[in-house]
């Protein structure tokens, strides 16, 4: 998976960033750790993160003079689909969705 190790690992960084960041900030005592869950299938991966918050991820509006706020946008640029949905147990999972087939383009002749 070569051709989509650059985006799918800035996603994991993006993704993780955000869950310790955000996702940990009122952590409650046996609340569900930050995961990381990777899941190859055929020509396509599936990059997934926990964390104990139960609040949706919010894209902000990019502020081109900060230093933060620019993440989502970033992960909705390197994947082919991105969303969230909530756990059972507590917490959310934020996914991104990368396909081998995005990467190539025909060579002009």
């Amino acid at each position: 998976m070569g051709d989509i190790s650059d985006d799918a690992s800035l996603a994991v960084s993006e993704l993780v960033t955000n869950a310790v960041r955000h996702g940990t900030r009122d952590r409650l005592v046996g609340a569900r750790p930050v995961e990381l869950l990777l899941i190859r299938w055929n020509r396509s991966l599936l990059v997934m993160v926990t964390d104990p918050s139960g609040e949706p991820p919010c894209p902000g509006v990019p502020d081109y003079d900060a230093e933060t706020g620019r993440g989502l946008q970033l992960v909705s640029g390197l994947c082919r689909k991105w969303g969230w949905a909530p756990l059972d147990t507590r917490g959310k999972v934020v996914w991104a969705g990368f396909s081998l087939e995005d990467t190539h383009m025909e060579a002009i002749p």
